[in-house]
């Protein structure tokens, strides 16, 4: 059975750019809420089309808005409306981990102890121990770091963390 997992907007927007999310999909059940796919569907944005695709395959699942009583807030620590629903989904019982990669919503995943990764570390994730295939993730990284806006202290931690540190992530 695959995990359950949350993905926000600039997650999936980075992972499709990079080639990334269609993989991330056949080994995770991926996840969002309705105010991220909104986000994720505006129209012209790099892979609107594919997310709407992958949402009626099923390969990306929508899941219902959790009821206002067990929002975090509409303000908090400055998350947008995909990352707040995102985060309020998992608080609710729904996920895994999540997938997010903007400072304030790592901020707060870190205060509240919510497990995540941000999508540089997906490569590693689903890529075999081998040393070719660290390789490449590794240059996977590079490339999602280059789309991405990432501080260089970021980058540096998803190539030297730990494998044991991802163990829980893994598919």
């Amino acid at each position: 059975m695959k995990k359950s997992i949350l993905i926000d907007t600039s997650s999936a927007i980075l992972l499709f750019k990079s080639g990334w999310m269609a993989p991330l999909m056949e080994h995770y059940r991926v996840g969002t809420g309705p105010a991220a796919f909104r986000e994720m569907t505006v129209a012209d944005y790099p892979g609107a089309s594919a997310f709407r695709q992958w949402q009626k395959e099923e390969r990306l699942v929508l899941h219902p808005r959790c009821p206002p009583e067990m929002s975090i807030g509409t303000n908090r620590q400055g998350l947008d409306p995909g990352e707040r629903e995102c985060l309020t989904l998992f608080l609710s019982g729904t996920g895994t981990f999540v997938v997010i990669d903007d400072g304030p919503g790592a901020a707060f995943c870190r205060r509240e102890a919510i497990p995540y990764v941000n999508a540089l570390l997906i490569p590693r994730l689903l890529s075999p121990a081998s040393a070719t295939a660290r390789a490449d993730a590794e240059t996977a990284m590079q490339q999602i770091f280059a789309i991405g806006r990432y501080a260089p202290w970021v980058l540096e931690y998803a190539l030297t963390c730990p494998p044991e540190d991802l163990v829980f992530f893994l598919p």
